[in-house]
């Protein structure tokens, strides 16, 4: 597996001895400066902290509607309204955090691999405090478990600012424009406006030096974490492997998407949503342990 590395500047390989997934890029692990910090970064992004991260395997792409269709047609469950956009490989959207996680299990049940969460539709969540999840399932992740996941939002953001070596954006440039980034750029400068209206096809731009495409923009991506507001981390504190706070209102989503702005398609950009909702600007990819 090729893993990249930035020696004087320039973003070269070599050999890594980890096994090869199809379709799944090897993140070796290591450690960043998460987060954001002075003019420009939303208070839930501060502050600056160092965090370790383990290595993981990530998706080279966001779920399609090809790959989700295939698990609703298996478990007998009605597929996603694709909005008109069409399916095959287009991303995955109008799901749910929870059709995620469920999504997450049967894939890794479908390659003989242990499931990372147990999911309990019998009995509320106490620690889901929202006043609009219609479901408030319990879902326990077993992170000895090596089958499929969502990743953490420090994995994510570990991977789209690849080691915290990469550019602002997750295709590893400082600028956003257009022509190389899905989302609303009818703002943008010159000639270069533009804002189709709907997500693309998966990997239709070119991806960043870690192989991962469309880690801006194109849609949203559901990440384990609850989402927590400024004061929740301090200034200087280390961590290895973070999960997030234990209980809230909304699960993370990372990346922006073809809905939104240029800020939100920042590597230190978070956003939020219900976990029981399904957005046309929301999707997924997965990750797994070794």
């Amino acid at each position: 597996m090729l893993v990249l590395l930035m020696i004087g500047g320039m973003w070269e390989g070599f050999a890594q001895g980890e096994e090869k997934l199809e379709g799944m890029v090897w993140i070796a692990g290591g450690s960043f400066e998460m987060g954001c910090e002075g003019e420009g970064c939303g208070e839930d992004e501060q502050p600056l902290r160092k965090v370790w991260v383990d290595g993981f395997y990530m998706a080279e792409k966001e779920v399609t509607f090809a790959n989700f269709d295939q698990y609703c047609q298996e478990v007998g469950l009605v597929e996603m309204d694709d909005n008109g956009w069409g399916r095959g490989e287009q991303p995955a959207v109008a799901l749910s955090w929870y059709d995620a996680v469920a999504y997450c299990n049967w894939l890794s049940e479908k390659e003989r691999l242990e499931k990372c969460y147990t999911i309990d539709m019998s009995v509320e969540d106490v620690g889901n405090t929202s006043k609009s999840d219609m479901f408030k399932m319990v879902v326990n992740w077993d992170a000895k478990a090596n089958g499929y996941r969502l990743p953490t939002e420090a994995e994510w953001e570990y991977a789209a600012s690849m080691g915290g070596k990469g550019g602002a954006f997750g295709n590893g440039k400082d600028v956003a424009v257009p022509n190389e980034i899905n989302f609303d750029g009818v703002g943008f400068r010159r000639k270069m406006r533009r804002f189709r209206k709907r997500p693309g096809p998966v990997g239709s731009f070119e991806p960043n030096a870690w192989g991962l495409y469309d880690m801006s923009g194109n849609v949203w991506e559901w990440c384990w974490d609850w989402y927590w507001e400024k004061g929740y981390v301090k200034k200087g504190k280390e961590t290895r492997n973070p999960r997030g706070i234990v209980s809230g209102s909304y699960r993370v989503i990372r990346g922006g998407s073809w809905h939104g702005g240029v800020k939100d398609l920042r590597v230190k950009g978070r956003g939020r949503c219900t976990p029981s909702y399904g957005l046309y600007y929301v999707g997924f990819r997965v990750v797994r342990g070794k």
